[in-house]
């Protein structure tokens, strides 16, 4: 397929919902090294499915494969109680959903458009935005970040992530043709273009004003692994996260493309050169360790003023680093395509999607504290050393390696690929593609609150329950859904629980 793809307290809390979701690169599954648990009760006191990490956070080696209450091995099961239906159809490759306070419906489609419906179960969409030929989109790339602003009723901004069809600072279409729905890169060639930031204004008539580019730093030398979630704090600061823009499914240090075809944060000649002295492809990602400085953005947690883009003077580096550095809350990522922030908090839950071995889901307890975290990648996945870059031996990973104790912030959750051969959530790929975590939903009393997460590739969903301190208990994890391609999930102002079916172009609905 063309791959898209807490912490909160119980008392005085406003309704939480925030949504995270991950881009749908598959991997090969990790040997299963847990007992796989078929079946949880969400309402008792099971043992616990996963291991505690050197970290602090948990590891769980394969999820339950099974829905409670359900005969193994069924199709298109639910829970007891809980029905499906398609609300809106005939999408293009939907990617995101956002509601506006009245109560419309906006579509982030890939290759580059926003469907806006009056209501759920519309089938008459006006397309309010059309940037197709600004939008590459091939492989993981594409229009894949949607919001509104915090004000939208007054300020009615709509704002996007996507990857322009061009280099940094280029002109678009560098690769595809002007108003086409698919672009393409052929595979002698390295397509070379970039993650970009932009808001449009709706007018009352449901056009948009002209494009306002807010940022643009992220180069791309592969067809993955570009921007994704574009989110608001509680001060009404843009965050946006890029993902390293290097190969997927290779080790990739900057050997793998040519000086005239590379990153400038790559470095001059990677071809040939130690890989000890690498600085490219997913090292990018560790670009804040340089002496100069990061030479881009990728692998970063960005955060910026959302009507100019530029780095805000509360944020933790401002006065002591230079240039783009000044712009970033966290690094060592290598693929946050969705990430969530608490509401009323400094606290975010950052997804990064792994290479072999795990899924990770990283928690950031205040993003502008300092010292600025290092998630790790490529040199850890997970709550382990990388094997492939272990042996490899940059400089950048070497020197972390030898820091005792390493100078990381560790996954809160990480997942392993593995799956129960014969199940309906069997596959030989796996990512985690979307999640919600809300706490107010017209479900059942067992789901009405608590975090799901979903694999489009898999196409399952996960529940755990909300645990003592208001955040997930994965260790409390079942299988919700099965037949369902995930690639977001939203509560709608009625309650209802909303998934973006990818496969199907489809908002489908869990009530």
């Amino acid at each position: 397929m063309a791959a898209l793809p807490l912490g909160a307290g119980q008392a005085n809390r406003v309704p939480l919902v925030v949504v995270l979701a991950v881009a749908l690169m598959g991997c090969a599954a990790s040997p299963t090294t847990l007992d796989p648990r078929a079946s949880v009760d969400v309402a008792g006191d099971p043992s616990p499915l996963g291991v505690p990490t050197a970290g602090g956070g948990l590891l769980l080696e394969e999820l339950p494969s099974v829905v409670h209450g359900r005969q193994p091995g069924a199709a298109n099961q639910l829970p007891p109680g809980i029905s499906r239906q398609t609300a809106v159809r005939g999408l293009e490759l939907p990617t995101a959903v956002q509601f506006a306070p009245d109560g419309r419906v906006l579509v982030a489609e890939q290759r580059g458009t926003v469907q806006m419906y009056a209501t759920l179960g519309d089938t008459q969409p006006v397309t309010i935005i059309d940037i197709r030929t600004q939008v590459f989109n091939a492989g993981q790339l594409g229009l894949l970040g949607l919001a509104l602003d915090p004000d939208f009723e007054h300020e009615p901004y709509i704002y996007v992530a996507y990857t322009f069809d061009a280099p940094i600072g280029g002109t678009a279409p560098t690769f595809g043709r002007p108003g086409e729905d698919r672009d393409s890169c052929p595979a002698e060639q390295v397509c070379l273009v970039s993650g970009r930031i932009s808001r449009f204004l709706l007018e009352p008539d449901g056009t948009t004003a002209p494009e306002h580019v807010l940022l643009e730093d992220w180069c791309n030398s592969s067809l993955v692994h570009t921007v994704g979630t574009i989110a608001f704090d509680s001060t009404g600061a843009l965050l946006a996260a890029g993902g390293d823009g290097a190969q997927g499914d290779e080790l990739d240090v900057g050997q793998l493309t040519a000086p005239s075809h590379s990153c400038a944060a790559d470095g001059a000649g990677p071809i040939g050169a130690p890989a000890s002295a690498a600085v490219g492809g997913s090292l990018r990602s560790q670009g804040m360790r340089l002496p100069d400085g990061p030479r881009g953005l990728n692998g970063t947690l960005v955060r910026v003023d959302r009507a100019t883009g530029d780095a805000l003077p509360d944020n933790p580096l401002f006065d002591t680093a230079a240039g783009r550095a000044r712009l970033v809350l966290a690094y060592g990522l290598r693929n946050p395509f969705r990430f969530l922030i608490v509401p009323g908090t400094r606290q975010i839950w950052l997804a990064d999607p792994g290479w072999n071995t795990y899924e990770e889901l990283n928690h950031i307890a205040d993003f502008l504290a300092r010292p600025v975290p290092n998630l790790g990648w490529p040199c850890y996945e997970g709550p382990l050393a990388q094997p492939a870059y272990a042996e490899a031996g940059p400089a950048l990973c070497v020197d972390l390696y030898e820091a005792q104790p390493p100078p990381v912030l560790w996954p809160a959750f990480s997942a392993g690929r593995a799956s129960a051969a014969g199940q309906p959530c069997h596959s030989e790929r796996s990512a985690f593609s979307a999640v919600v975590l809300y706490d107010q939903a017209s479900l059942p009393k067992e789901y009405a609150a608590g975090m799901m997460i979903g694999d489009a590739i898999r196409r399952c969903i996960w529940f755990a329950p909300l645990g003592t301190d208001g955040g997930p208990d994965f260790d409390r994890l079942v299988l919700f859904a099965t037949d369902v391609a995930p690639v977001d999930l939203k509560l709608s102002p009625d309650g209802r629980m909303v998934t973006v079916d990818y496969r199907r172009g489809a908002l489908i609905t869990f009530e």
